[in-house]
């Protein structure tokens, strides 16, 4: 351990005695975790409710696309950081380092979606909208990176705990302003301030309770950190465009409105990719240590568990919306969508799929062999590319779920020849230091 995280190991010892430092179990990590993200999820699927419910679908598309601008900049600009903190068992960087980095990027996000809402000049409304979604992004982006460390302390219910206050307060300001005085972008601000409350208020003085959070600049340093996270943040970025390379091919087809359906729709199909990452989240520093500790039986046994529990919740899911789908798009917001009923089957198939390779990334991800991840999202994101570009003119909304399907089909394949691949490998270097010994 080099000499400056001695240090700090020293400087937050009491700030670890004053914390609850026993670690929660896989199982409680993950509940917490999956709780945490449902109501987080649901809180901002309210949001889009309130708005499809009380405004306009063209409303709901603007929203949609400022979501859809800023978040590949975003994922770019993370450098999935918060999976660099959780997955370094063997601290090769202070925590306070990985802080400073991400205070760095974010500013520089802030200052590339400025550029980009240039291009929105002549639509004002929509120009302001983006702006105001970035801030709340920046904000939210400096949350990411405290439940970083307390990911990696495997304290879930933390996390899960911030994420829930975050998505009543929002939703309850956002809801609260909608009503009272039905405009987009005074709503947003409301949002925007209860994220702000909940990062000055839990997320920071939670992460203090486990470690210093200093500003801490070292060029070498910090570099080494850009160039280890940077497949990383490309693979992000490339994985958020897969998501909404659609949505911009939709807008330019089809126009906002038919995004708003689209989007509306798509969200359900978000919302349980969001419990995915959750459990991801909680068995990521498991599966890492495991990997790196060679214990590959325990490693394998635990992603066979998630896939198969996640394949039989998948085929109910898929089978419910085939019968009922219609049904539940006219509960959940307006008679208008019912008629959408095969684009919701066709993205809930398309979405169990994206489920799968979810839990196949993080096994990846558990490698830390992270230069692989942007070739993966890479040809991803040029397939669903092309596809959207012949099929949606041709088959409208449909179009668009067609590509996404065999997109993330495509994926799902690579990504699990691959994470063969690193097992057998690991494997070998298993075998090699056995007969060395």
């Amino acid at each position: 351990m080099r000499a400056y995280q001695v240090k700090e190991h020293l400087n937050t010892s009491e700030h670890r005695k004053a914390a609850d430092r026993k670690k929660l179990s896989l199982k409680m990590n993950s509940l917490w975790n999956v709780s945490g993200i449902v109501l987080y999820t649901l809180s901002q699927w309210g949001i889009l409710v309130v708005i499809a419910k009380i405004s306009t679908a063209e409303m709901v598309g603007i929203f949609t696309l400022g979501l859809a601008l800023t978040a590949p900049v975003m994922m770019l600009m993370r450098f999935n950081l918060r999976v660099a903190v959780a997955s370094d068992d063997q601290d090769q960087y202070s925590f306070s380092e990985y802080f400073t980095s991400r205070v760095y990027t974010t500013f520089g996000f802030i200052l590339i979606m400025g550029i980009v809402s240039i291009a929105y000049s002549d639509q004002f409304y929509t120009m302001t909208v983006i702006l105001l979604l970035s801030l709340a992004r920046a904000v939210d982006s400096i949350s990411d990176i405290l439940h970083g460390r307390l990911q990696k302390e495997e304290r879930m219910d933390l996390v899960a705990k911030s994420l829930i206050l975050k998505g009543i307060l929002s939703l309850a300001l956002f809801s609260l302003l909608m009503i009272l005085v039905h405009d987009l972008f005074i709503s947003i601000i409301g949002m925007l301030v209860g994220w702000l409350v909940i990062l000055i208020v839990y997320d920071y003085r939670k992460t203090r309770d486990f470690t210093n959070i200093q500003w801490k600049w070292k060029r070498k340093d910090q570099k080494a950190i850009f160039f280890l996270t940077l497949p990383l943040g490309l693979a992000l970025l490339v994985d958020s465009l897969v998501a909404n390379i659609p949505r911009y091919f939709i807008e330019s087809f089809q126009g906002v409105e038919a995004l708003g359906f689209y989007a509306a729709i798509f969200y359900i199909i978000h919302a349980g990719s969001n419990v995915v990452i959750a459990i991801s989240n909680a068995v990521l520093p498991r599966m890492s240590k495991d990997f790196q500790a060679f214990r590959l039986k325990k490693f394998i046994q635990l992603n066979t568990v998630l896939v198969l529990l996640l394949s039989l919740g998948g085929l109910l899911a898929v089978g419910f919306v085939h019968y009922y789908g219609g049904d539940v798009l006219s509960l959940l917001y307006t008679s208008e969508y019912e008629g959408y009923n095969h684009l919701f089957f066709l993205l809930m198939v398309a979405g169990v799929i994206k489920y799968l390779g979810k839990f196949i990334e993080t096994a990846l991800f558990a490698t830390r062999k992270f230069k692989v991840q942007p070739y993966i999202n890479g040809v991803t994101m040029l397939i669903i590319a092309v596809l959207s570009f012949l099929w949606i003119p041709s088959y409208g909304l449909n179009g668009a779920a067609y590509a996404l399907l065999v997109a993330e089909l495509i994926q799902l394949i690579v990504r699990g020849l691959i994470l063969t691949v690193f097992l057998y490998q690991q494997h070998w270097i298993s075998k090699q230091r056995g007969e060395q010994a």
